[in-house]
């Protein structure tokens, strides 16, 4: 999995889930966007964190779900999903295979879209973060990928600064 600065994160430390400004304490949730070597469309090019493969989300979208400013990306709020009801609906845990078969099959160009509480996040901090990322933007990815180490105490080989590229994946810095 893989997330995105998107302005609700903190500023400071985007790591964190936004702390002051307009989007304290209005976000209950993490968006991010679940890529592998068939799902390779990211929410946006820019700087982001590679989440561990043991992270845990309460729904998920096979396309953009609309998920801010609802409570808890809109998850409680929306059906369960099938392979013949894709839309309007959400994924849930225990059909991640089912959501990315479907996906494949409806919008296998699209990015998609996986909650996240903010407090699973925080409560899994650093150890969720696997990689820093960047597509565009490396000179602040290197800047938040240092600030990250320092912060947490941790290596470049414990947590390394990645470049993602389509049709090739992660390389790392």
């Amino acid at each position: 999995m893989y997330t995105v600065f998107d302005n609700l994160e903190d500023g400071s430390e985007p790591w964190h889930v936004c702390r002051s400004g307009w989007c304290a304490n209005q976000v209950d949730h993490m968006s991010v966007t679940l890529v592998n070597h068939q799902l390779q469309t990211l929410y946006n090019y820019r700087v982001g964190f590679v989440l561990s493969p043991a992270t845990e989300f309460v729904c998920g979208y096979t396309a953009d779900g609309g998920t801010q400013g609802r409570e808890m990306g809109g998850c409680n709020e929306r059906p369960r999903c099938s392979s013949s009801h894709w839309w309007e609906c959400g994924w849930r845990p225990d059909q991640l295979r089912e959501a990315i078969e479907t996906q494949l099959a409806q919008n296998a160009g699209g990015y998609n879209e996986y909650i996240i509480s903010t407090a699973y996040w925080e409560a899994n901090l650093p150890s969720i973060i696997e990689a820093v990322m960047c597509r565009s933007d490396c000179d602040r990815a290197r800047q938040v990928h240092a600030a990250y180490l320092q912060a947490y105490g941790l290596t470049a080989e414990q947590c390394p600064l990645v470049y993602y590229e389509y049709n090739v994946g992660f390389r790392q810095l």
